[in-house]
């Protein structure tokens, strides 16, 4: 396997375990017996979001696309929507990785 193959499979895991690491939706019920659907936090966020864009810098050094740096500056948008719940953030940057990823597989 070349050096670029090499770069192409780590980012490709690297954005899987991204996926993987997504902060999910808690529940529990409140006092008065009623379910109740919880947001994540702004901490699990924050934490998640640091992390997704340490590995998008990773694999732009490693393999130098554009659209890496154009994915990171659509997650960066869709972070910065403060009308929408977190949550509702995060699927969309899930979606963001897929299709970037699906975009890295097309490349090589």
């Amino acid at each position: 396997m070349n050096y670029q193959n090499q770069g192409r499979q780590m980012a490709l895991d690297a954005l899987f375990k991204l996926l993987k690491a997504a902060p999910i939706k808690s529940s529990e019920y409140s006092n008065y017996g009623q379910y109740q659907s919880l947001d994540i936090s702004k901490l699990e966020f924050d934490t998640w979001l640091n992390y997704v864009d340490s590995i998008l810098q990773i694999s732009y050094n490693h393999l130098g696309l554009g659209i890496i740096m154009a994915t990171r500056l659509n997650i960066e948008q869709i972070a910065s929507q403060n009308e929408i719940f977190y949550i509702y953030r995060v699927e969309q940057i899930k979606n963001q990785i897929l299709n970037l990823a699906h975009s890295i597989l097309q490349q090589y």
